[in-house]
């Protein structure tokens, strides 16, 4: 579109993520966590999330995201008095890291996404993701760092089948770290603005 309506090309420069020292999970040896974390929006279909704990009750829920209007409160009360539920609010940046590194899993219900930060947060610290539809260009399936489901069935057999495979789950984990690593990582994308700025500099004085 840029080309088209300005005859200029652009320059993707991906979301930057300062890449901190995580350790590779135990998988065998730590409880599983399947992990929520956006606005309690009617967008982010959290409503799904509470579905999967109440159909799934051997595996722990953690939902993580601030009300957006009073719309979501009763399914929000419903999931509190499910036993395997855990609903923390919001929850300060500082403080998110570490329920990345402790979570087996996160979910992503939305109807849609752009590129989210917590896929990136997520696969920082060797966690896979499941998507229910959003798959930013097509990387969860094309680097194998977790399932894109489609279908809320689907995505409840995606989440069963990482529960029971450690192995599968420290592979995909070990993909998203790699591929944070190495297209994310902050000191990358600094280097990768600083030869745009120059360009256009340059360009400027002709």
């Amino acid at each position: 579109m840029l080309k088209s309506n300005y005859g200029k090309s652009g320059v993707i420069i991906k979301n930057h993520a300062k890449i901190i020292d995580s350790y590779k999970k135990q998988l065998s040896q730590k409880k599983f966590i399947a992990l929520w974390v956006g606005s309690i929006a009617d967008v982010k279909q959290p409503y799904l999330f509470v579905k999967l704990a109440k159909e799934l009750p051997e595996i722990h829920f953690c939902m993580i995201g601030g009300y957006v209007g009073d719309i979501n409160k009763k399914f929000i009360e419903f999931a509190n008095n499910l036993d395997n539920f855990n609903y923390l609010g919001s929850v300060p940046p500082s403080d998110m890291n570490n329920y990345f590194k402790n979570a087996s899993v996160l979910i992503n219900t939305s109807l849609f996404e752009g590129f989210p930060n917590s896929f990136i947060q997520a696969w920082m610290n060797y966690t896979p993701v499941i998507s229910l539809n959003a798959n930013p260009d097509g990387l969860i399936t094309k680097k194998n760092m977790g399932f894109h489901s489609k279908s809320f069935d689907q995505l409840k057999k995606d989440l069963e089948i990482l529960f029971n495979n450690n192995q599968l789950r420290n592979e995909m984990g070990s993909n998203g770290r790699y591929y944070v690593e190495e297209e994310h990582d902050i000191d990358k994308i600094i280097i990768q603005y600083k030869k745009l700025f120059y360009h256009i500099i340059r360009t400027n004085k002709r």
